[in-house]
């Protein structure tokens, strides 16, 4: 059985709704970041409680700078929600510009791929560890991170704060990425 959840939304903004709703999905996304081991204790306006099992959590979103601002409060970046969100930022260059979308000839092919590599992430049963490299150049980064300072704006400071994890998760995401076939099984996969 599955807990593995990955949510896929073009537009943010028509995921996170107005309001108090919107309050409480940015406050379960932010609280269950981490998979959790316990069951997750919820209710539903119809069905009264329910018991969930331990889930991880994936979300895929694009939006732009402004409607950000606009789907999640200041007080969500502030409070940590965005210290858990890699941001993936892209400009147009606005040339050259196509009156239709061109793509290229092996696209289904790609588009097929893509779809049996999310499969293959969702069956994956791994501890990941750390190469003895890795240590070096971790420990070697992490002093010369600490002796950073930390930022003034309170925008940043959520994030500086967990940069630590977001540099583990980034290359567990760079490390599957570079793998040509995911387990099924559990075992470990180094971190190089």
């Amino acid at each position: 059985h599955r807990n593995i959840v990955y949510l896929v939304t073009e537009e943010l903004g028509m995921s996170i709704p107005s309001k108090e709703l919107g309050k409480e999905l940015i406050k379960f996304m932010t609280g269950h970041y981490i998979r959790s081991t316990v069951p997750l204790r919820e209710g539903t306006r119809t069905h009264g409680p329910k018991v969930l099992p331990p889930l991880c959590l994936n979300w895929l979103a694009g939006t732009t700078d402004e409607w950000l601002l606009q789907a999640v409060e200041k007080a969500a970046i502030l409070g940590g929600f965005f210290a858990r969100v890699l941001g993936v930022r892209g400009r147009r260059s606005g040339n050259p510009r196509h009156a239709n979308i061109l793509y290229p000839a092996d696209r289904q092919e790609v588009a097929r791929q893509l779809k049996l590599r999310v499969e293959m992430y969702t069956t994956l049963r791994a501890q990941f560890i750390k190469s003895y490299e890795a240590i070096l150049w971790y420990n070697q980064w992490y002093e010369s991170y600490e002796t950073r300072p930390t930022p003034t704006d309170p925008l940043l400071e959520a994030a500086f704060n967990r940069t630590d994890e977001m540099v583990h998760r980034l290359a567990m995401i760079l490390k599957l990425s570079s793998m040509d076939d995911i387990p099924g099984y559990f075992t470990d996969v180094q971190i190089e």
